[in-house]
């Protein structure tokens, strides 16, 4: 429903377009008496208002009067458009596209043909405007844009693939071309286009985006894993990429493998891992985080990061230990020593209370 506001605006435009006319010269009617520039006036006042049907009417009289006039053309354009007209249109649009040999005007052409679902006339005039500009890049966006909007994917992928070409960089159009495989079902290559992407702009974020929308494929996961698992691994954004992965499709053996190494390049030994177990651990993912807890005690040279990493598998034994059906006495004494190990080895930290509060439980 329109507003107030909106509807007082259409009423003062009608308005002033009626006294408008009524100044007008008198003999016969508007179309007939009245010269080009003031016919045009009108024709973008009627179109301004809705009325496409008086618009179309006028923009066509100019037209036919003087068909090498843009203006006029691209009024004959919006307002048959508009009104759904396109079967009225596309002779028109034929015609002028024949005269000019625009690239532009037979990329139009198509796109009206395709719009009434002859594809074969809509690919034939595409392929023209591609022919007439040699295949100019500009162009070809336009093209691959008008072929988005018109769902034909696989159209539109092989338009932006020559315009990435005609550009240089393996990256060009990456969103276009992405959209464009994923809607087509060509997971392997929208795969393969996020880790080029990646591999050129290190866009973490975007990179997750476009391959958690993948995984939604039948095939998505499979396809994923197969490709991070051939990336280098001495880069550790490819580590921090493959461990996300593994972490969002509950693979967290894999996911420890990766932090594992990824640990290795840290410059702090057994960051990594700590924050992982945390995860794990949060996560219920018990196994897992022990054994990332056990590294880091293992590995990590700063006595904080192995005191937190006591406490932690600790109370990761103790959580396993309430959601299991039966309480196993190994695995309380197992609790029991590695508090006492924790009171022995940290009895001057504040935090050693809890150890023998929770050892005592």
């Amino acid at each position: 429903m329109m507003s107030l506001v909106n509807i007082c605006r259409v009423t003062m435009t009608a308005i002033q377009m009626t006294l408008w006319l009524w100044a007008l010269p008198a003999s016969g009617s508007p179309g007939s008496a009245l010269d080009d520039s003031e016919k045009y006036r009108i024709a973008q006042a009627y179109e301004r208002t809705g009325d496409l049907r008086n618009a179309a009417r006028l923009y066509q009289e100019l037209y036919a009067a003087e068909n090498s006039n843009d203006r006029y053309f691209g009024g004959v354009v919006r307002s048959l458009s508009g009104l759904g007209q396109f079967s009225a249109l596309i002779p028109i649009v034929e015609k002028h596209a024949e005269r000019t040999a625009s690239p532009n005007d037979a990329i139009l052409a198509g796109t009206l043909h395709a719009r009434q679902g002859n594809m074969s006339k809509a690919r034939s005039y595409w392929e023209q405007a591609r022919s007439l500009s040699n295949d100019d890049e500009s162009l070809l966006v336009q093209l691959g844009r008008d072929q988005m909007d018109l769902f034909l994917h696989a159209d539109a992928l092989e338009t932006f693939l020559v315009a990435r070409a005609k550009n240089g960089s393996a990256t060009a159009y990456s969103d276009e071309i992405f959209k464009l495989r994923s809607a087509s079902g060509d997971v392997t290559g929208a795969v393969a286009d996020v880790l080029a992407a990646f591999a050129n702009d290190a866009d973490a974020v975007t990179a997750e985006r476009r391959l958690s929308s993948l995984m939604s494929h039948d095939n998505g996961t499979t396809v994923i894993a197969e490709a991070l698992s051939e990336l280098p691994r001495n880069d550790v954004r490819n580590l921090r990429l493959t461990a996300w992965f593994y972490r969002e499709t509950k693979r967290w053996n894999e996911a420890y493998e990766i932090i594992a190494l990824l640990d290795t390049r840290s410059p702090m030994p057994g960051n990594e891992l700590l924050i992982f177990a945390e995860g794990a651990r949060s996560a219920d993912q018990f196994d897992v985080a022990l054994r990332a807890y056990d590294e880091v005690a293992r590995r990590a040279k700063d006595a904080n990061l192995v005191m937190t990493a006591a406490f932690g598998s600790v109370r990761t034994l103790e959580l396993r230990l309430r959601v299991s059906t039966s309480v196993s006495k190994v695995e309380a004494r197992e609790i029991i020593r590695r508090y006492d190990e924790i009171i022995t080895r940290y009895g001057s930290n504040p935090l050693v209370a809890d150890a023998l509060y929770f050892s005592a439980m």
